[in-house]
């Protein structure tokens, strides 16, 4: 029996830091949700590095195209500040002198809200990103109150970051739904390494790893192994 659209929940996805696999985890959690009978609406608040949401490199952009979803917003409408400069927001913004004003997020969010679909959103860099000179990534995320998913990488130097990552979740009170290792190659990660991580990752910080996602050879059309790992970590939602 499929579950209502208003049971899904809105997704934080939050990251160990920047280009780890946010992007494409988020593309996923669209195709997952669509599957699931919803139109979910992605919001990516800060984008960094582009100049418009329609530049080459708009994570915004991406997922448009890619997501096949019944309500796809158009990239200008999911994106709320855009900036040339690849930096951390706070930095970006200044160098344009533009300050960001986080209650611009908050009130998006809440305008999203009136209607039952779910919001995927995508943070900009990891917890600790400054978005001003008074705002955390993590303050958004904890104001805000969606659940996070925590996507890091799955090689190397991964328990580190991800444990720390975890960590300061916990001292906000924030319970992520579970992590998710990215290994987008061209190499991949040796497998004793992943489930060594993975081990390290789960018995400290007592929250599930869900998986690896390996490259996406279509990302219209992404492989169901990789739609069903994170379909595991929805409430309600596991495979058998």
């Amino acid at each position: 029996m499929q579950k209502s659209t208003k049971a899904l929940p809105d997704i934080f996805v939050v990251g160990t830091g920047t280009n780890v696999g946010k992007t494409v985890v988020s593309l996923l959690l669209m195709h997952l949700y669509a599957g699931l009978g919803a139109a979910p609406r992605y919001v990516k608040p800060f984008q960094t590095g582009c100049r418009t949401p329609f530049d080459t490199d708009s994570d915004a952009l991406f997922i448009s195209r890619h997501s096949n979803c019944r309500f796809t917003v158009s990239p200008e409408k999911s994106t709320l500040c855009c900036l040339p400069q690849p930096k951390a927001p706070w930095f970006a913004a200044g160098n344009q002198g533009q300050l960001i004003d986080p209650a611009v997020v908050f009130d998006t969010f809440k305008k999203l809200k009136k209607s039952s679909e779910p919001v995927i959103m995508e943070a900009a860099g990891g917890l600790m990103v400054p978005v001003n000179a008074n705002t955390l990534v993590i303050d958004l995320l904890q104001k805000i109150a969606i659940q996070p998913i925590l996507v890091a990488h799955a090689g190397l130097g991964t328990i580190n970051h991800t444990l720390l990552s975890l960590d300061m979740m916990k001292s906000r009170g924030i319970k992520p739904l579970g992590v998710v290792l990215s290994d987008p190659g061209p190499d991949a990660t040796p497998l004793q390494m992943v489930q060594e991580n993975t081990e390290a990752i789960e018995r400290f910080s007592k929250v599930r790893v869900a998986g690896v996602i390996h490259p996406v050879k279509d990302f219209a059309k992404p492989d169901p192994i990789h739609l069903d790992l994170l379909k595991n970590l929805i409430p309600g939602e596991k495979i058998i």
